[in-house]
Formats: structure tokens, sequence, C-alpha cells
């Protein structure tokens, strides 16, 4: 049963994330964004609950998109990637449409 509140919207964009507990970095590829969540495939596997900053590299801004999440879900794939589902912090419309407003 899917609890989301919101819709997540499909896109491709690139993502860096930082671990907050090891200070591990990485990087990812965006499947999906909502209000409060990023789907995204990472080479790297992230427990539940871990706490990640994440940087969303968006086209046409000059600054990634800064947010803070927790990993609510990750599951390996059958190329030897993992699947994760990030809850946000917090809920940003105006930063989400800007987002989208800024793809081309």
């Amino acid at each position: 049963m899917d609890k989301r509140t919101f819709q997540r919207l499909p896109v491709d964009l690139p993502l860096r994330f930082l671990k907050l507990d090891s200070t591990e970095e990485g990087r990812a590829r965006v499947l999906d964004i909502s209000v409060k969540g990023i789907g995204f495939v990472s080479d790297s596997h992230l427990p539940a609950k871990t706490a990640l900053e994440i940087w969303l590299d968006v086209p046409r801004r000059n600054t990634p998109w800064y947010v803070r999440g927790q990993v609510a879900w990750s599951l390996p794939t059958a190329n030897e990637k993992y699947r994760v589902g990030v809850n946000l912090e917090k809920a940003d419309l105006t930063a989400l449409s800007s987002v989208f407003s800024d793809l081309p």
C-alpha cells in the first residue's frame, strides 16, 4: 500500500549526497521527486534511517538545490545498484516549483 501524501513526478537529474553519520559522499541519479521525497538509484547501500544532505543539480540554475532527508527504504536492483527512497525534512513547494520551472 502506497502511503505517500504527495505524488512523485518522474525526473532524470544528477544528485550528490553526504551521509551525516560517516561523512561518506556519493553520487546518484534521481528517478522521481515530490514535495516530501526523492527516489534515486545509487551505487551505495544506504540503510533506512540514514540522515543525508542532498544537492540536486538542476539545469539552468547557478547553484544546486539543497535539501536534508532521511532514507525511508533501500532495495538492491538487478544491476548491483540500490533504489533508494528518501523522506525530506521540510516540504518546500516554492523550491520544488523552481526546480521544475528550471528544467529544459
